[in-house]
């Protein structure tokens, strides 16, 4: 029988990718005031994290950066632009999103990020 506490000492290629993932989310999330280049490594770096990352591990940074007070305009449209299973946590919940990104999501993949949408809060008419 296998000790499941000294599989997390050995994680697999894949489950690394996910650690490297949300530890950049957590590092993004831990700076009190992000400046101007802190904005720009994330851009940076995020992207190509994110698309390696599992399925599970996106919907989970998605979630977390959904409770962020600013992000780059970059990093949401990406996220926004994912399978709804990715994207609803962040399109329900993360306030300062432009309209015009949430209209060109919800024309570009439909009916489950309209859905999504209508459970904003601050949705504008």
């Amino acid at each position: 029988m296998s000790n499941r506490f000294r599989d997390l000492e050995k994680p697999s290629p894949e489950r690394r990718k996910d650690i490297v993932l949300m530890a950049a989310v957590s590092g993004f999330e831990s700076l009190p005031r992000p400046g101007r280049q802190d904005f720009i490594q994330f851009t940076a770096l995020f992207p190509k994290l994110f698309e390696n990352a599992s399925l599970e591990a996106r919907r989970t940074a998605s979630a977390a950066l959904s409770r962020l007070a600013l992000l780059p305009e970059a990093i949401v449209e990406m996220i926004v632009n994912q399978p709804i299973e990715v994207a609803a946590p962040f399109i329900s919940h993360y306030h300062d999103m432009p309209e015009s990104i949430l209209a060109r999501a919800i024309a570009r993949h439909g009916v489950g990020h309209a859905r999504a949408a209508a459970r904003r809060a601050n949705l504008s008419p």
